[in-house]
C-alpha cells in the first residue's frame, strides 16, 4: 500500500514554496520535511523539487501525481466534515482566504448573532491579495472569477467602490493606488480617470488605503461597506462608483461536503446583508432629501 505521509509534504512545499512554510502548515520543522521529500526523492527514483530564487517548485514530471495527491487529500477533508457534522461529536474547521477589507468590513461583523456561521464550524480567516491557488484555504473569495483548474465558483456577490477621502476635508489632489499588476482593474482606474494620472502611494491591500487616506489626506478607491469607517472617512461627492463581482471557489473534490457548502451559505449572507444596509441607507436618504427642501 502507498503510503500518504510522504506525499503531503510534496502538497505543502507545492502550497507555499518554501520549507520553513510548508513546516510551519503541517505543525512539524524544516529537517523533518526536509528528510521526508529525500525520502520521497528516492522512492520515485527523481528528484521531487526544482529549486528557484524564492523556494522551490514541484517536478513537472510528478505534476498529475500531484493534482491525485490534492485530489485526496480534499476528498479525505470532504469525508471528515462530513462524518463529524453527523456524529456531532466534532467542530470542523473551515479557512476563509479573503482581502483584508473583505474580511475586516465584512466577515468579522458577519460573526454575528443573526449571522452566525453553521453550527460545529469554527472558521478560520487568511488575508490574500489574489486568488491564485487554493494553498491552505477552503473558500477563497475574491474579486475576479477564476478560470481552470478543478474548482467550484459561485457568486457570494457585490459590492460598489468609490474614491473615498479624509471628512472635512477639500477634495485632494493626490490619490492611493494598490501596485501595478492591478493598474487594469477597472477599481484602479476608476482614480486614474477622475485624477488623471498614477497614484502618488502605492500600497498591497485596499485596508492600507483606508490608513494612508487618513494620515496623508489623499484620495483612494474603497469598498463601500455601511458604517466601515466609523464617519473618518467620506466619499468624495462626485466620485464615479464602480461595482465588483465578488465569487467564492472551492476545491470540486468538496462539492459533497455539507459543512462547506453551509460556509459558503453563510458567505452569500454576509453579502446579502451588506446590500440590504445599502439599500436601506440609500432609502433613508432619499426620504430625507425633500424634506430639506421643502424647509
Amino acid at each position: 500500500m502507498i503510503s500518504w505521509d510522504n506525499y503531503k509534504y510534496l502538497l505543502a512545499i507545492h502550497r507555499h514554496s518554501t520549507m520553513s512554510k510548508a513546516a510551519d502548515s503541517l505543525g512539524t520543522n524544516v529537517a523533518t520535511v526536509s528528510r521526508r521529500i529525500d525520502k520521497l526523492n528516492e522512492l520515485l527514483g527523481m528528484p521531487c523539487l526544482i529549486k528557484r530564487p524564492d523556494g522551490w517548485d514541484v517536478n513537472p514530471r510528478l505534476h498529475r501525481i500531484l493534482t491525485a495527491v490534492e485530489e485526496f487529500n480534499s476528498s479525505i477533508e470532504c469525508e471528515l466534515n462530513n462524518l463529524h457534522t453527523k456524529s456531532g461529536t466534532h467542530q470542523t474547521s473551515i479557512s476563509i482566504g479573503a482581502q483584508p477589507a473583505i474580511n475586516n468590513k465584512l466577515f468579522y461583523p458577519g460573526l454575528t448573532t443573526h449571522l452566525s456561521p453553521p453550527d460545529g464550524v469554527i472558521l478560520n480567516f487568511s488575508n490574500r491579495v489574489t486568488a491564485e491557488g487554493m494553498g491552505d484555504d477552503d473558500i477563497i473569495v475574491s474579486m475576479t472569477r477564476p478560470e481552470g483548474g478543478r474548482v467550484i465558483t459561485r457568486r457570494a456577490g457585490s459590492i460598489p467602490y468609490r474614491l473615498y477621502m479624509a471628512k472635512g476635508d477639500e477634495v485632494p489632489e493626490g490619490w492611493i493606488g494598490l501596485n501595478q499588476t492591478f493598474d487594469t482593474h477597472g477599481v484602479i482606474t476608476m482614480g486614474y480617470d477622475y485624477f488623471g494620472g498614477p497614484p502618488v502611494v502605492r500600497v498591497q491591500h485596499f485596508h492600507d488605503i483606508e490608513q494612508v487616506i487618513q494620515s496623508r489626506h489623499l484620495a483612494g478607491p474603497l469598498p463601500c461597506i455601511h458604517g466601515a469607517y466609523a464617519n473618518a472617512l467620506v466619499p468624495i461627492p462626485d466620485s464615479p462608483v464602480y461595482n465588483i463581482e465578488y465569487w467564492l471557489t472551492y476545491h470540486a473534490t468538496r462539492k459533497g461536503d455539507d459543512t462547506l457548502r453551509e460556509t459558503s451559505n453563510w458567505i452569500v449572507r454576509c453579502f446579502k446583508n451588506e446590500e440590504q444596509k445599502r439599500e436601506r441607507a440609500a432609502s433613508a436618504e432619499n426620504a430625507i432629501l425633500p424634506l430639506h427642501k421643502s424647509g
